[in-house]
């Protein structure tokens, strides 16, 4: 199962990655939307990780593409953020995102919400 994070602090995205790679997932880091973007249209992915406030291309517009894409309209995404308003994370469910995570994250917490989007991935499958 691969994952693509997207988070544009460099320590956070080598924690989130770091934490991914030792719950056994295949792994790619990025720092912005449009390298993102680009990552999954080469590599794909099966998960996707964003930062809402990415640069380049935001959270919420990328989360915007994947849904109109052919290729990863189905793709479970989880969105960071560091504005925890109930009014962000109401904006990124409204927009499609399949989990909304408040910044900080614990790892342990952020693994098994991956792991429940696996899951879902899985039934589908």
């Amino acid at each position: 199962m691969k994952v693509l994070v997207a988070e544009t602090d460099a320590g956070l995205n080598k924690a989130l990655v770091d934490t991914l790679l030792a719950g056994g997932y295949e792994t790619v880091g990025v720092p912005d939307g449009f390298t993102a973007w680009n990552n999954l249209l080469w590599e794909g992915a099966d998960i996707c990780v964003l930062n809402a406030d990415l640069p380049g291309i935001d959270g919420f517009g990328l989360l915007g593409m994947i849904r109109r894409s052919d290729l990863f309209s189905g793709m479970p995404v989880l969105m960071l953020t560091a504005r925890p308003s109930a009014e962000t994370q109401a904006a990124g469910y409204d927009q499609g995102c399949d989990d909304c995570v408040a910044l900080p994250v614990d790892e342990g917490v952020f693994l098994a919400r991956i792991k429940t989007l696996e899951r879902r991935i899985l039934r589908k499958e």
